[in-house]
């Protein structure tokens, strides 16, 4: 008796769920149909439906590519592009032979945004400083090791290190 009644609560929960999220969100099949300053028109994820989502604020994971990369029909795919007044950037450290040190996943910045140098990430403090938010998180820096044991990159190598 417990048991269909926990159901039943949920399942009408579930639906209530479904239908909030139905009438919160507007359907566009252009841009034009959106508040275009603040949101954009998107499909979402595996499915042809499009709708009017918010553009990605400071701070937030980006698509790097091209606009044209990004928008299919007239609808941007998965997700929208930056605030108007934002840029998709990713920072990416290269070494003196050209290959990648370490990079970060893609994420709406100010014009005129420098990253800082690698070393700060390479700090042991850089778990978590203030600068730059968390990085256990998206974009955590990579630890490699060369066949020495010594560390090239990324606060876990640094912790681990053989004397």
């Amino acid at each position: 008796m417990l048991g269909k009644t926990i159901l039943k609560v949920l399942l009408v929960a579930i639906f209530v769920n479904f239908v909030a999220c139905r009438i919160a969100t507007k359907r566009c099949t252009k841009q034009s149909d959106c508040d275009v300053p603040r949101e954009c028109c998107s499909t979402r994820f595996l499915t042809k439906e499009a709708y009017c989502v918010p553009r990605r604020s400071l701070g937030e994971v980006c698509l790097d590519g091209s606009e044209a990369e990004a928008m299919i029909n007239n609808t941007y795919s998965i997700t929208c592009p930056c605030e108007v007044e934002l840029t998709c950037i990713k920072e990416i450290w290269y070494s003196e032979n050209g290959n990648v040190l370490y990079q970060r996943n893609p994420r709406c910045r100010e014009a005129g945004y420098e990253p800082p140098p690698m070393e700060y990430y390479m700090e042991q403090n850089a778990i978590n400083n203030g600068y730059y938010g968390n990085n256990l998180g998206n974009g955590r820096p990579y630890a490699y090791s060369q066949y020495n044991g010594q560390a090239k990159a990324g606060p876990y190598a640094l912790q681990y290190r053989r004397k």
